[in-house]
């Protein structure tokens, strides 16, 4: 078992990020220099599109702080198996 943070709402990502003029690949910068961690162009993509609903508790709080969003409003942190592994879904 790990913890993962899954999103919401893609709809809600996709508001968000429309009302910050934040675009894949800005926010997946600004992501990658908040967490100094990867994080990818698709990985933006795959959650504004929901290809993908999981990301790590770090790059999740890094979203929600790049777009201003309470802590907590587009994520919701979860216990997950392994089949919903942190690594294979963001």
């Amino acid at each position: 078992m790990a913890i993962g943070y899954k999103l919401k709402s893609r709809d809600e990502l996709n508001d968000w990020m429309l009302d910050r003029g934040e675009t894949n690949s800005s926010l997946a910068m600004q992501v990658h220099i908040k967490t100094r961690q990867k994080c990818s162009v698709a990985l933006i993509a795959h959650l504004r599109r929901g290809a993908r609903t999981y990301c790590t508790p770090e790059r999740a709080r890094a979203i929600e702080d790049v777009l201003t969003v309470r802590r907590g409003d587009l994520f919701l942190r979860e216990v997950i198996d392994g089949s919903q592994a942190v690594g294979r879904s963001a």
